[in-house]
């Protein structure tokens, strides 16, 4: 089992390494990661979690309006919110109390 382990790690670690040499980071940071990718099992997930970068979000789901406008976005919609939690809570409760009366 160990020895499955060992493998996929490397594996890992290889095609780490594979992307790391086609990155843009600097010749010092892919040093570092290639060197700690290549401590077993706990290197390569190390490295994955530290030096990936994930692609940039679709433009439709980035803020870059002024600052706060997500914000007053979400204030102005948390009332309707409110009211559709208190109904689902209320809808609940009538049918708790339906079931109460037939048992």
């Amino acid at each position: 089992m160990i020895i499955w382990l060992m493998l996929a790690s490397e594996l890992l670690a290889v095609w780490l390494i594979y992307r790391l040499l086609a990155s843009a980071v600097s010749t010092t940071e892919k040093t570092i990661a290639i060197l700690v990718t290549q401590i077993p099992i706990v290197g390569p997930i190390f490295v994955l979690f530290v030096f990936y970068t994930p692609s940039p979000l679709d433009p439709s789901q980035r803020n870059e309006g002024p600052r706060g406008e997500y914000t007053h976005r979400w204030l102005s919609m948390r009332s309707l919110a409110k009211e559709r939690i208190a109904e689902a809570n209320n809808a609940i409760e009538g049918n708790d109390q339906n079931k109460n009366k037939n048992a």
